[in-house]
């Protein structure tokens, strides 16, 4: 087989091991064993930059990390001595027989990854995100057929170790977020409450002479202690559900939050969705869950519809929810008198800068549409890793 096309299947083979396997670890040595078989070489660990963009964690064969040891298994950005292997160069670095940077390596290292070898970077939008390291049998020497496919596996490994990193980072400032937002509600809603217990337990001090006015006084208390229940209770479930969302995923979310809707209110609903949601970042996706969730109650409960059809599209580089029943269709005079459900669902949008409409569905019936931007710029994530040519 003619070498470029044996480079090109390799690439094409390592592209599709990054995008169907669901565990980043697992792809990226499915990967590196694609790299080895096509080049021939006898070692090739990588190391990568970890979610935390602290440091980069060895991935490699059971077999390369017992050669390295278990305390090369972590190199941190800042040891200087291992900057001379997980490298920041922008371009390949061959290494054909032993050198001074190669002899300053830490000794376990050096004796496990002997030259000749090649030192790929692994990056992406100009940011170093760590190497793969080949060690070949003596005697091997680079060619120029197989320094630009390596040059193009440093480059398509980067992407992909980039975009989990991003989706990583973007969960955990959507879980941040949600945790603060969730913190604000607690503090105003918890506090009336308590502040209004506070008033009615110095009330009952003073009516403890009437008894008749002190049990009137005690069934106030109660009622208002069990408020501050039923509030840190929905708060709790809230918590639950956003952690649910981030481990396993807004369309498994939606799933099953429709599954709980058919049982409760025994009503036909359908969902649509497609495999992009989980492009969707979590603080968005949080806010459509419950929008979902309040809509299908309002319909269930309210339309006298016989079904519900629940769709998520990402149209362009919006996100977009509807929510349709086939019921009585819109009461404007209901609307007026009660809309602290539309409120509800309007505010949680305006969070995400988004926006909810409401209008008649074909065929009669309602049509509930929430839609928000997806903003993906995350860029000052990784900015510490920005490559440079020195």
């Amino acid at each position: 087989m003619d070498q470029s096309y044996r480079h090109l299947v390799s690439l094409t083979s390592i592209s599709d091991a990054l995008v169907w396997s669901g565990d980043r670890t697992e792809a990226f040595l499915e990967a590196l064993r694609i790299v080895r078989e096509t080049t021939g070489a006898k070692m090739a660990p990588a190391y990568l930059l970890d979610d935390q963009v602290t440091h980069q964690d060895l991935i490699a064969t059971p077999e390369e990390r017992a050669l390295i040891g278990p305390e090369l298994a972590t190199i941190e950005l800042t040891n200087r001595n291992g900057r001379a292997f997980v490298g920041q160069a922008p371009h390949l670095v061959e290494v054909p027989d032993e050198t001074p940077a190669w002899r300053a390596l830490a000794p376990k290292f050096r004796k496990a990854f002997r030259p000749p070898g090649v030192v790929v970077p692994v990056h992406a939008d100009y940011r170093h995100l760590g190497v793969v390291m080949l060690a070949f049998d003596e005697g091997w020497r680079l060619d120029e057929p197989t320094r630009v496919y390596l040059d193009l596996v440093g480059r398509v490994l980067g992407r992909y170790w980039y975009r989990w990193l991003k989706t990583s980072r973007e969960h955990e400032l959507g879980a941040l977020q949600e945790r603060r937002r969730i913190s604000e509600e607690l503090h105003v809603d918890l506090s009336q409450q308590v502040t209004a217990l506070s008033l009615r337990l110095q009330t009952l001090r003073l009516d403890l002479g009437d008894p008749e006015q002190a049990s009137q006084d005690l069934a106030i208390v109660d009622h208002l202690v069990n408020g501050i229940k039923r509030s840190l209770r929905s708060r709790m479930l809230g918590l639950r559900q956003d952690e649910a969302l981030i481990r396993e995923g807004l369309t498994h979310t939606l799933e099953g939050h429709i599954e709980a809707a058919r049982a409760r209110y025994q009503m036909p609903i359908e969902l649509s969705c497609p495999p992009e949601a989980e492009k969707v970042p979590i603080q968005i996706a949080a806010q459509l869950v419950r929008v979902m969730q309040e809509s299908l109650a309002n319909a269930c409960l309210h339309a006298d519809c016989t079904k519900v059809q629940v769709q998520l599209s990402l149209p362009g580089t919006v996100v977009r929810l509807t929510v349709v029943d086939d019921g009585v269709g819109l009461d404007p005079d209901r609307l007026r008198s009660d809309n602290l459900g539309m409120r509800v669902i309007s505010e949680r949008m305006a969070l995400i800068g988004g926006r909810v409409s409401l209008e008649p569905a074909d065929g009669g019936g309602t049509m509930v549409t929430a839609e928000a931007p997806i903003q993906a710029d995350s860029r000052p994530l990784l900015e510490r890793t920005v490559v440079r040519n020195e």
